[in-house]
């Protein structure tokens, strides 16, 4: 270090001489050192050669950052209230520590900030920025952000710990697929266009900032250089006004890695969310050729090459890169950033565009090996050896140590040095485990067959070359088949409005696929239908869940409600429809779930769902395929199972089912005979529905992800909507107003279900309160009439059940502990009682309870759908199956007689409404590309159309008291197929 410390104080007593006098001073101080020479006259030219990019200044900060980073104290034991374990990364502004929080016990990683680096508040307002600026940004695909504090003298962040490895090794280790390439690049965006819409661009993406968990998914890291960009809107949960005063970056301050950097960002000029896109496309080139694409051999080159050198294509370094993609890239990557796309969203939607479109499995081929990395680039990143034991790798991309070193100090790039967390095995629960005696969940791999957002129930053939699924198209509902290896897709039965197609199978050799065909009278139809399209074949009616073909092709069974005689059977048929048999019987109170023929086809097993007076009760079972006693396989599950499925070596089943704790869709292995269950996935992923091949060595699921924003209309006009809320919600439910000013609405602050709380917004303020705390389930809150309370429902006391509190969230109280669970609640006019719905076996009835608590009353028979009541407070208007034409209708009744008034010829989807005079009623209803509000006048035969939204659906919506401003809540959902994969 002596030596470089010499090197650093000469270069800084030289930049204090005139130019045409350092000659005969460097003479003097390395007099017989012609390296020590050589060295300060390489940094001294290297600082003359972008005096037109930074300031003087900015070299002499990074010399001791460099120098400090050579010095880095290292921590070690309990450090507050974390527990270290071992270092797993380093770089300038500090180390990165795996630890155990010992308050919430899990894993976690501690960036601690320098000392050198926290002598400058600068520095800490920047390393305080950074926690700001990523906490602020709800995303799967972005580091999670826990805590920001300071303990024993020292700053530090606690973020999630995510095991995986980076982009970076990802690309040395493998030539990544163009699948895997997009799947990346796509996740990528889609966190851009999410920080982009809260006004932050990241200015550093790189494939160091970027890791690959093993279930493929990508969390983009540091936003230590993040600049909040002036705000168009307000922000749901936004950033501080402070953070964007103290993240102004100098006039000729280049921040950023240089080969990564956008045009305009080299040169100091101002920045946008174009410079992420230019960066992007960096990385995306650099996947597929192997390098980036105006790397040089010096910094200064790679400098000049970003403002002059011509793009050079893809074809020089790769084959097979289909032109579409080149398009894209190229498109990313202009000069001028007016010529590039303008926003992330446009990149997303051409590249989600390529990956549906794109041939599975191919990749690019290699013409030259990759030119060797220059000296702009160096980095640490913690690696995982083959003993899992994590070790600090130092890459190094220079030929000679010395003048590398001198290089990085004349950038400011090695201001990036982030924090990387880096080892591996985070999806799977058991690393090691078994299936049967073959295959190992430690192998599995995670990737997604679709991109499109429209693929729901995706069912895999046996043979693993197909995959059919329902096509979402608007209101329309079709069958279509992907040819998986040469990815292209065929349409088995159009799209048509009022059908959806829920159960597929395939025939054991893949030539025949099997469906449900559920038209809107309640009918439901088996078909047949030849795997590479003809005429459908009508086997058989009355279809109430999926279907499952016996391992010879043979015969077909299913389940069948029969609600007058009261009970479910499982039903056996030849595959031609005929010689129809019943297996099993169970009364109504229970359900057969996710019937699956054993490998061997002895027995048919299924999931089980128990109607039991204080809680549904799950668990797998099987039973004889000729009919016989149901045998348990294990315990129940502790929520519940929506898919079972054998492995083909009958040792056990995949199942997916709901975690009771997070409430979403996991899959679980459970082993056969002895009913052992454990984990397979466990992550924030909703995964919906399961398909197993005949080899067992994939599994294909399906993924839903959503977003849900409130807009407002002005005095009920649809030209006049504008979104009020930004920031990410994954699962809300609902939105009221609580003043004519202040809107309340449930939002579920995480992405997944620990954290679903009710919050209040005044129109026009942009930050929302919380109004409860905790992970209790909190949702669908409505106001009493003089806005003084909220009645709400909660799940802290075991079940979802009826409360209330006071309009600031005060004195919250249980007003009704039932042994079912409830939904819905909403005050009577006068303020007095709560109505909601309640549902026991599968029935939904209505019923009422004081606003001071005490027994809830049933007013209504079992049947009641959607509901609303008038103004007045003497009517009901509620939608139910009528029994004669078997289609749902709209009637109205007095609240307290069982005697209809009124029938309407409308089928709401949700949230009937009254209108504020009581003359009409306002509902959601699904047409043409998307849901949205109608309004059905009581005096008249149709209805009419409110807002006008072309994409998107509306899940629910009120008028304010005064009626003037009307707010919704609308829906993105976006529907995948996914496949599980592990190897022998």
């Amino acid at each position: 270090m002596a030596e470089w410390q010499q090197v650093k104080e000469i270069f800084g007593d030289a930049l204090e001489i005139a130019p045409e006098n350092r000659a005969s001073f460097l003479d003097k101080v390395c007099a017989g050192d012609e390296s020590l020479r050589r060295e300060v006259e390489s940094l001294l030219s290297s600082s003359e050669n972008v005096s037109d990019f930074m300031e003087q200044a900015a070299i002499g900060k990074v010399a001791e950052m460099f120098d400090e980073a050579e010095n880095k104290k290292q921590i070690s034991g309990r450090f507050n209230h974390y527990e270290i374990i071992k270092q797993i990364g380093a770089g300038g502004m500090g180390e990165v520590y795996l630890a155990e929080d010992t308050k919430l016990d899990r894993k976690v990683a501690v960036k601690v900030l320098n000392e050198k680096f926290a002598a400058h508040e600068s520095n800490i307002q920047r390393f305080v920025k950074e926690a700001k600026a990523a906490s602020s940004l709800n995303h799967p695909n972005i580091l999670v952000i826990h805590e920001i504090g300071e303990s024993e003298g020292a700053q530090y962040i606690v973020s999630e710990y995510v095991e995986g490895k980076t982009l970076r090794q990802s690309i040395k280790e493998k030539t990544l697929s163009f699948a895997e390439i997009l799947d990346i690049a796509i996740q990528i965006a889609n966190a851009l266009a999410a920080a982009h819409s809260a006004h932050i661009i990241h200015r550093d993406i790189k494939p160091e900032n970027v890791i690959i968990r093993p279930d493929g998914l990508a969390k983009i890291l540091d936003f230590g250089l993040a600049k909040l960009v002036a705000r168009k809107h307000q922000s749901l949960i936004g950033l501080e006004d402070g953070t964007l005063r103290q993240n102004d970056t100098a006039k000729g301050i280049i921040l950023g890695t240089v080969n990564y950097m956008s045009p305009e960002q080299a040169k100091g000029e101002q920045i946008d969310e174009r410079t992420d896109i230019f960066s992007l496309g960096a990385v995306i080139y650099e996947m597929i050729a192997g390098r980036t694409p105006f790397s040089g051999n010096t910094m200064s080159e790679t400098f000049a090459n970003l403002i002059n050198a011509e793009l050079l294509p893809l074809s020089r370094y790769t084959a097979n890169v289909p032109g579409e993609l080149q398009r894209v890239i190229a498109k990313t990557l202009k000069k001028n950033k007016d010529e590039r796309y303008q926003t992330m969203k446009d990149v997303l939607a051409d590249l989600k565009n390529l990956r549906e479109n794109l041939v599975p499995g191919e990749c690019p081929g290699k013409l030259h090996p990759p030119e060797t990395e220059n000296a702009t680039e160096r980095f640490w990143a913690a690696t995982s050896d083959t003993n899992n034991q994590a070790a600090v790798t130092h890459y190094s991309f220079s030929q000679e140590k010395s003048k590398k070193r001198i290089w990085l100090l004349a950038t400011p790039a090695i201001f990036l040095i982030g924090f990387v967390m880096v080892a591996t095995g985070f999806l799977f629960n058991f690393s090691g485990a078994k299936v049967g005696n073959t295959l190992s969940f430690e192998q599995m791999r995670q990737f997604r067959l679709t991109q499109s957002g429209d693929v729901y129930a995706p069912f895999i053939s046996p043979d693993g070359k197909y995959l059919a699924y329902m096509k979402l198209d608007g209101a329309k509902r079709g069958v279509r088949l992907l040819q998986i290896t040469t990815g292209s897709v065929l349409e088995l039965v159009p799209p048509r409005p009022k059908i959806q197609f829920w159960s597929f199978a395939f025939s054991p050799d893949s030539n025949y696929l099997y469906y449900v065909e559920y038209k809107e009278n309640d009918l439901s139809v088996l078909y047949r239908i030849p795997s590479l399209g003809g005429q459908p074949q009508k086997l058989a009616d009355f279809i109430s869940g999926n279907l499952t073909v016996s391992p010879d092709g043979n015969r077909i069974a299913f389940k069948r409600i029969n609600k007058q005689a009261g009970f479910t059977s499982i039903i056996v048929v030849n595959n031609d429809g005929s010689n129809e048999r019943t297996i099993a019987e169970i009364d109504t109170d229970s359900d057969y779930w996710s019937l699956d023929w054993s490998p061997d086809g002895s027995t048919i097993a299924y999931a089980v769902k128990r109607h039991e007076p204080k809680n549904d009760s799950w668990y797998v079972a099987e039973i004889p395929a000729g009919g016989g006693a149901e045998r348990r396989i294990g315990e129940p599950h502790n929520s519940q199972i929506i898919t079972a499925r054998w492995l083909p070596d009958k040792k056990g089943l995949i199942l997916n089912a709901v975690d009771a704790k997070t409430r979403l869709p996991q899959i679980y292995y459970l082993s056969y005979p002895d009913g052992a269950e454990r984990r397979i996935t466990n992550d924030l992923n909703d995964y919906t529905g399961l398909s197993i091949t005949a080899d067992g060595k994939s599994i294909v699921s399906q993924r839903i992800e959503q977003d849900r924003q409130i807009w407002i209309l002005p005095d009920d006009n649809p030209r006049q909507a504008k979104q009020l809320t930004s920031k990410k919600a994954q699962h809300s439910n609902a939105v009221s107003w609580l003043t004519n000013d202040t809107l309340i609405f449930d939002a579920d602050e995480n992405g997944n279900y620990q954290n679903h709380n009710i919050w209040r917004m005044k129109i026009g303020e942009g930050e929302p309160q919380r109004l409860t705390t905790g992970a209790d389930d909190n949702f669908s809150p409505v106001a009493s009439p003089d806005g003084s309370l909220i009645a709400f429902v909660s799940r802290r006391s075991g079940k979802r059940q009826i409360w209330r509190m006071n309009a600031d969230g005060t004195r919250p109280t249980q007003l009704t502990n039932l042994d079912y669970e409830t939904y819905d609640p909403q005050f009577s006019p006068d303020g007095q009682m709560i109505y909601f719905q309640r549902s026991v076996g599968g029935e939904e009835r209505l019923m009422r309870v004081s606003v001071n608590g005490g027994e809830a009353v049933s007013l209504s028979d079992t049947g009641i759908q959607s509901w609303t009541i008038s103004p007045d407070g003497k009517k009901l208007a509620y939608v139910c199956l009528d029994r004669d034409t078997q289609k749902f209708v709209t009637r109205i009744r007095p609240i307290d007689e069982d005697r209809t008034e009124q029938t309407l010829n409308i089928d709401p989807d949700r949230y009937l409404q009254w209108s504020k005079d009581g003359q009409a009623l306002y509902f959601t209803l699904e047409a043409d590309e998307a849901k949205n509000i109608w309004r059905q006048s009581l005096s008249e035969s149709k209805p009419r159309q409110v807002t006008a939204f072309d994409k998107e659906n509306i899940s629910s919506f009120a008028f304010s008291p005064d009626g003037k401003n009307l707010a919704c809540l609308r829906v993105t959902v976006a529907f995948d197929a996914v496949m599980l994969k592990f190897d022998e």
